[in-house]
């Protein structure tokens, strides 16, 4: 008896971890300064050491006085048809946020990938890719 309920419950682990190893996954990836390049080579702004364009400070003070709808209309305008956000909120009325963009996709540290984690970070010369470089190098 304690030998058949053994082999099922090694067989439901078993089953459990391979259905939910084909769904679960994890992206670590990140543009090269060449793939940067490439695919924002219409871009006419000068570039951050790594790749990105930078958009100048006169272009981010004008949009200092336009709402987030016109920002959004321009985008729409200039073929960015299938973008979409929601759920902003107001957090200081009367204050405008403009910036330069700095996205991160965070990822718990997780053992399988930790290893290739601190030698891309170390090829780059970074402590570390956990949240707190991303903010460092804001």
């Amino acid at each position: 008896m304690i030998r058949k309920l053994r082999s099922t419950f090694v067989e439901t682990v078993c089953t459990v971890i391979l259905l939910g190893s084909s769904c679960a996954f994890g992206q670590l990836y990140t543009f090269s300064k060449q793939e940067l390049i490439d695919y924002t080579a219409r871009s006419p702004f000068d570039r951050l050491p790594d790749g990105r364009p930078k958009v100048p400070d006169s272009l981010i003070e004008r949009a200092r006085d336009l709402s987030s709808e016109e920002v959004w209309a321009g985008l729409h305008e200039d073929s960015f048809k299938n973008q979409y956000a929601d759920g902003f909120q107001v957090l200081h009325p009367g204050k405008t946020l403009v910036g330069r963009a700095f996205t991160v996709q965070f990822m718990p540290l997780r053992g399988d990938v930790d290893e290739i984690s601190k030698n891309k970070a170390k090829e780059k010369g970074l402590p570390g890719l956990t949240n707190q470089t991303a903010i460092d190098m804001l």
